[in-house]
Formats: C-alpha cells, structure tokens, sequence
C-alpha cells in the first residue's frame, strides 16, 4: 500500500521548474520525434522523462529464470529467485548454510542381531556414520535365545549330567533354555554282580538261581559279593513251610512265597527320597501284612513319581531335574497383528513365557501397528501448534529480517481434516530516502514446504496483508489485505519434493516497509494427513531489481 506526504521544503524539487517557473518537461518538445521508449538514458518518446515505461527483460541466472530493469540507461543485474537451503547430509560440510555441519544427523543400522541407530561423526579426518546401537553376537548359551543370531536357538550344547538315583553320569543337550535328556543309567533290573543295579541301596538282593535235584526239586544258591558260586547250594524237603524271605517256592507248590503276607506286621522300612519336592519317609506294616502310608514325623510325604512336572521352578516329579516339561510346553502363543509375533510355551525360572514371540508395545508415529491392535499410528497426540486451525488461532513465529538466516519451524496434518496456519512478521532493513532523489529496495519474501510425509499430497498458501498489532487484528481487517490467499495448487513441486512460493514487497519511502504473511498448510485430494511432520522454512532477502522514488 503506497503512502505519499508533502513536505513544503522539498517542494520546488518534485515540481520540477526553472528559475522562470518555466515546466521543464515541456521544454525540448520542438524538433523532438517521437519513438519507442528504449533503454539507452534518451527521452526517446518525447514525454519530458528518459527511459520510462520500459518492461521489464528475461534473463538467466546460474540455471534459474529471472528478469533486467532498465537504469540509468542499461540494463541491470539479471534478478534470479533464490533457491531454499540444501538437506543436510552426513559430509563435514554445512549443507543447509546454517552455520553448523553435520548437526543432529542419524539413520537406522543393522547387525545380524536386530536394528539400532548410528550417528554422523568422524571417523579420523572424514565425516562417517559412527556409535550404531544394534545388538552384536554373543556366545550361545542355553537361556532360550539366539545369542549368536545365526537363526537358531541353543544349538549344539551339551554338557555332563549325573542321575539323581543312581549317581551315574551321561549327557545332556540344551532345548528352548534348559537342559533334557541326561542319558546316565537309570535304576535297572539286580543282576548278580556286586553292583546295586536298581539303586536302592542294596547290592544283588534276592537273587537265587537253581541247583542240586533234592527230593522235591532243585536246590537254590543265593548270590554272594556278586557271584552265585560264592552261595551255598541248600535242598529243599516238599513239607517245608513256605519262607516268605527268601523268595524260594519252600513248600514246592510252584508258587513263590505263597500264603505269604505283603510284610511282617509291626516291621518299618525306609520310603520315598530327598529329591525334589519329595522327601524320605518310614513306612510300617500293619496288622493286616500291607506297608502304612509312607510318613516322616507323622506327615505324609509327597512319593517320587506321584507329581507331573509344572512350571514352578520346582522338581515336581522328583527325577532330579526342574521344570524339564509341563503340559502345553512347546505349544504356539502370542500374536501375528501388526508387529507381533508368535513364539512357543516355555518355563523360564519357574515363571511360564511366550519364548520368542514378540509383544506389543505403545503406539508411536512409524507407519507400524505397534500396540498389535489392527490399526496403524491411532490415537496419538497432535502437534506442538494444534490450537492454529483457525487464521485467528494462527501460531506467531515471529519476525524474519530482511537478508538474515532462514527461519525453520513445521507441525503435523493430523489427525485427519486438520489444517495449520501461521503468521510471520517479514521484517524490512531500515532504510531511508527522498521521494523524487533517493530508492527504497524491494525485498522478497520465500516460504517452501518440505519433507512432506510419503504418500501424502499437502498444499501451502499464502495471505500477505498490512503490519498488524495482533493476529486478531490481520485476520479482521480486509481492507490491509495486499495479497488475497494464494495457494501452490496443482503445480508441480520442484524434484526435491519442496513446494516454494513467494511475495516481492514493494518499496515505499519515509513508510516502514514490515509486512504481515498468513502461511496455511493443508491436506489435499485424497490426503488425510499423517503423524509425521512437514518442515517449514522462511526467508527474506533484498531485490534491488525493484525500487520506489516516491511516486
């Protein structure tokens, strides 16, 4: 908006007269022919003023289209838009021209034991990407996890194990974190051999084998410090009473201890053993020749066997190994949504677990459903500047000055319907001049979008009005509106992605120059908006291809 004062001591220059009063642009009219008005410091329309009315000329600047004004009878520098600061990469070098290099970069990295994060350093004299935080392979160990992520889980461990019983040793492997299968010798058959071959803490008990031919049959000879020959061969009379110890047909029925009674009434024996849950008891016969209940202290005891296995981090079954299996172990758990996944049942320090499964965990913005609920990047909370949906509720960023650093801010287009506006203060440098001798410079204002989300489509438009005291004031007062809401539309954005659009503040001396920008984004189309955010970036600098004289 143009503004115009009068001032009485300079008012004899803007009129433009002689010492006569005489108009100078009236003089030089006879003889004068009139031509086109070109570019060469001559009044060639022969309008009383040089130069004047000339459009302005095309020209190229460095790959970018700009335009040459005519002054003092020449054309001048050839004015090229500017192009919006570079990405930062990871190079040692100041990309985007902020004074920083290399500032805040990091990317995603892997291991062949997951993902983590690395970020740019040095690595000697060069800029490299440096301190990945991904998982390293470790030495396999027998804990239900592939600790040198080759794939496999406790492969090839083994280790010496003993049988709780007989004391005897063997191997044992390593399946979904703990230890099974000890292959040592358990209790078998007595055999005579000097050895205790059922583990009950006798040797070659009970073992006879047949001899003589006595007048109702063989003889027997008992098995003595592992050999039958060390026995004495004793015949047998067919009235013998039937000797319910010996395990000897006595009384040559051919029936073993028939008649006899299960135990002597009265007797005790040891029961049970201290494994596990289980512990050793006395258990006594009773009147009626059949062993009492197996008791310590007058307590029944738990009896090796008569517990299945659970997980508990106990030996349930009393076999000298915990938690080795429990019913359902091995079974399929967890689940497939989203980013979860299924694992199998397994004990781990008496506690049951999803071994392998990977589980839920909060939603965040990451294009993933974390939360394993169905849907991607729901429910989560909006940006910094939520509040500006409204060119009222606009966010103030404050001012830019004319030819200073860009200024960087950005927000979200969620959830979906949602729409951003903010409201920058252009900032003009002090100048100062007189109308009809002195030239105020034009300046050009840029705002570019970028890093918009992948598969959306967002606009930016732009509303340029007066200097206001407050948003509420720009957004009210049409008749300060120099610009009405201009949008990028439907052109296509530059091969960087970035959509940049820009307003030339026209020069006006003695006034102020500092406008007032209404920047808007919104989704387009099909667009919904994302979680993800854009990046806004705003700056200023002076266009000496534009000036004002005071008219």
């Amino acid at each position: 908006m143009k503004r115009t004062f009068s001032f009485l001591f300079i008012a004899s220059l803007i009129a433009g007269c002689d010492s006569d009063g005489e108009s100078v642009a009236g003089q030089g009219d006879a003889g004068c022919t009139p031509s086109a008005e070109i570019c060469d410091g001559v009044d060639n329309d022969c309008d009383g003023t040089a130069d004047n009315n000339i459009e302005p000329q095309v020209c190229d600047s460095d790959g970018l289209a700009g335009r040459q004004y005519c002054l003092n009878g020449a054309w001048g520098a050839c004015q090229a838009q500017s192009r919006p600061p570079a990405t930062e990469e990871c190079n040692g070098l100041d990309d985007n021209g902020n004074g920083l290099v290399d500032e805040s970069l990091s990317r995603a990295c892997n291991t062949a034991c997951g993902s983590g994060t690395e970020q740019c350093g040095t690595d000697g004299d060069a800029a490299a990407w440096i301190g990945c935080t991904a998982p390293e392979p470790e030495t396999e160990i027998c804990d239900g996890l592939d600790n040198d992520c080759d794939g496999q889980i406790d492969e090839g461990l083994e280790r010496a194990c003993m049988h709780p019983l007989c004391g005897s040793e063997g191997r044992e492997i390593c399946s979904l974190g703990a230890w099974v299968g000890c292959d040592a010798p358990g209790p078998q058959a007595e055999v005579c051999d000097g050895v205790d071959n059922d583990c009950d803490n006798e040797v070659d008990e009970n073992l006879f084998e047949e001899c003589g031919d006595p007048a109702c049959g063989p003889g027997a000879r008992p098995c003595v410090n592992g050999a039958f020959a060390n026995g004495a061969c004793t015949g047998r009379d067919a009235a013998a009473a039937e000797d319910c110890e010996n395990n000897v047909d006595d009384d040559c029925n051919g029936q073993i201890n028939d008649g006899c009674q299960a135990c002597t009434p009265g007797t005790s024996t040891l029961c049970s053993a201290d494994i596990g849950v289980c512990q050793q008891g006395t258990t006594i016969c009773g009147p009626n020749g059949e062993w009492g209940p197996c008791q310590d202290n007058g307590q029944d005891v738990i009896l090796i066997g008569a517990q299945a296995e659970i997980c508990d981090g106990l030996d349930n079954d009393c076999d000298g190994a915990v938690d080795e299996s429990f019913e359902g172990m091995g079974e399929p758990c967890g689940s497939e949504v989203g980013v979860c996944e299924v694992g199998v049942r397994a004990c781990d320090n008496g506690v049951e677990v999803c071994q392998g499964a990977v589980g839920a965990t909060e939603e965040r913005c990451d294009g993933e459903d974390n939360d394993c609920d169905g849907s991607v990047d729901e429910d989560l909370s909006a940006d910094i500047f939520e509040s500006n949906e409204q060119c009222a509720e606009a966010e103030n960023i404050g001012e830019i000055a004319e030819n200073n650093e860009p200024r960087v801010f950005g927000g979200t287009i969620y959830p979906a319907g949602d729409i951003d506006h903010y409201l920058v203060k252009a900032q003009e440098t002090f100048s100062w001049c007189v109308p009809g001798f002195d030239q105020d410079s034009a300046y050009r204002v840029f705002v570019s979008l970028t890093n918009i989300p992948d598969g959306q489509d967002y606009d930016i438009c732009l509303t340029v009005g007066e200097k206001a005291d407050s948003v509420q004031e720009f957004c009210e007062n049409s008749d300060d509106i120099l610009l009405e809401e201009t949008c990028y539309g439907d052109e296509e954005a530059d091969a960087d992605g970035s959509k940049t659009i820009s307003y030339l503040v026209d020069p006006s001396c003695i006034f102020n120059d500092d406008t007032d920008m209404l920047i808007k984004v919104v989704a387009r189309g099909d667009s919904e908006g994302a979680c993800m955010p854009y990046t806004l970036t705003v700056w200023s600098i002076s266009d000496d291809t534009v000036t004002d004289g005071g008219e």
